[in-house]
C-alpha cells in the first residue's frame, strides 16, 4: 500500500466517524428539544385552565395550519368559561383585525379597574409593538395600539418583552415572572406566538389569573414544531 494512502486512511476514518457523531448530537438535541415541546403544548395541560374566564379572537383560514381548530379544541378543554370568537373576514388580513370593543366588554366583565393587563407579543416582535405604529399601512398596528390605548384608560396596561421568538419557552415565562411580581392577580393578553407564554404561565398560576384573551393565538405548538416555523420552535427549547 502506498505510504500516503496509508496517512489518509486514518484522517477519513476519523472525518467519517466525526460527521457521525455530530449528526447524532445533532439528531438527539432535536428529539430533546420535540419532547420539551411536546411537554410544554398549551393543548395538554388546557384543563389546568377550566374556569378561568377566557376570551379567543380565532381566524377561520390559514394556509400553514388550521388554527380554527386548534382554538377550538382550546376552548372545548377550558370548558363554559372559554368563549371563542371567529374574526372578521376580510380575505387575506381576516387575521390581522380583531374588535377591541368585544374584548373591552370582556374586561370589564372579569378584570377589576386598574387591574394589570399584561400584553404578550407575537413572533418576530418586541413589546414596542403595543406602543408604535412599526407599520402604519398595515390595519393590524391600527387595531392593536387603538385596543392597548383603550385598556390603559381603564387598566395598568404593561406590555412584556418575551423575545421575539420564544415560544412560550422557559426564558419567557421567566420574563412574564419579574412583569407579574409575586403577588395578585392580572389579565394575560396574549397574541400568536405570545399566547403560548400566556396559556403556559396561566397553567402554573391558575390562581392568580383573572382572565385571559388570546388573539390569534398558538394553542397546538406540537403542529407549529413540524411546520414551517418549526426551525424557530425547536431552537427557542433548545435545538435546531
Amino acid at each position: 500500500m502506498n505510504p500516503e494512502n496509508r496517512g489518509a486512511r486514518p484522517l477519513v476514518i476519523g472525518t467519517i466517524v466525526l460527521v457521525v457523531c455530530s449528526v447524532g448530537i445533532i439528531y438527539l438535541a432535536r428529539m430533546l428539544a420535540l419532547a420539551r415541546i411536546a411537554e410544554a403544548n398549551p393543548l395538554r395541560h388546557a384543563s389546568r385552565l377550566r374556569g378561568i374566564p377566557t376570551l379567543i379572537h380565532y381566524r377561520e383560514l390559514d394556509w400553514r395550519l388550521p388554527p380554527e381548530e386548534h382554538s377550538l379544541k382550546m376552548a372545548e378543554a377550558i370548558g363554559p368559561s372559554c368563549k371563542a370568537r371567529l374574526c372578521p373576514n376580510m380575505g387575506y388580513i381576516q387575521a390581522m383585525i380583531f374588535d377591541p370593543r368585544d374584548i373591552m366588554a370582556f374586561l370589564e366583565a372579569h378584570a377589576e379597574p386598574k387591574m394589570p393587563v399584561l400584553l404578550l407579543h407575537g413572533r418576530h416582535q418586541t413589546a414596542a409593538v403595543w406602543t408604535q405604529l412599526l407599520h402604519s399601512s398595515q390595519m393590524i398596528d391600527n387595531a392593536r395600539l387603538k385596543m392597548a390605548e383603550a385598556i390603559c384608560k381603564d387598566y395598568a396596561c404593561r406590555p412584556v418583552e418575551i423575545g421575539p421568538d420564544s415560544w412560550g419557552n422557559d426564558a419567557s415565562l421567566a420574563a412574564l415572572d419579574r412583569e407579574a411580581g409575586p403577588t395578585g392577580k392580572v389579565v394575560l393578553l396574549g397574541e400568536s406566538m405570545g399566547a403560548v407564554t400566556m396559556w403556559r404561565w396561566a397553567e402554573k398560576h391558575p390562581a392568580r389569573v383573572a382572565a385571559l384573551v388570546g388573539i390569534t393565538p398558538v394553542c397546538d405548538l406540537t403542529k407549529i414544531a413540524t411546520g414551517p416555523w418549526g426551525r424557530e420552535a425547536r431552537r427557542a427549547y433548545g435545538s435546531l
